[in-house]
Order: C-alpha cells, then structure tokens, then sequence
C-alpha cells in the first residue's frame, strides 16, 4: 500500500523477497475495492499481506462471507 517512493514500500518489497516470495504489486483501483482485492490474494495465492489500518476492517469483513484464502498465512497492518 505504500508509494513506491515512501520508505515503508522498502520493508513491503524487500521482506518479501528476502524470504523468497513472489511479489505482487496491487493496481491502485484495487487496493481500494476490498471485493476485488481479495480475488486478487486468491488468484495471486498470497500469503504475506501488508495492509494500512484503515483497510483491515473493509477487507476483513468482505473475506468473512467469502470463501478462505487458504495460501495467506501473515497480514501485517500498520
């Protein structure tokens, strides 16, 4: 969620690959749509999540009626 131009997006980008994972950069008009972003971690099969505050209580909450998101194991909100 962070701009790329914001030092957090380092810790976002970096810990990911660090640890050998895949990573997904999410467009824009995704990561303010909580519906089309949890299709997104599904298709992607995600498994760490950085995710601001604001969002976690959106994307919790259009998740729980969904089906799981199996290959997710870390959200990290801050």
């Amino acid at each position: 969620y962070a701009s790329l131009t914001f030092d957090v997006s380092i810790q976002e980008i970096f810990t990911s690959l660090a640890l050998g994972s895949e990573l997904v950069i999410v467009p824009d008009e995704v990561r303010q749509d909580p519906v089309r972003l949890i299709a997104l971690l599904r298709a992607h099969q995600v498994t760490r999540l950085f995710l601001p505050t604001a969002m976690l209580g959106p994307v919790a909450e259009h998740a729980a009626g969904a089906p799981p998101l199996s290959a997710l194991r870390h959200v990290i909100v801050a």
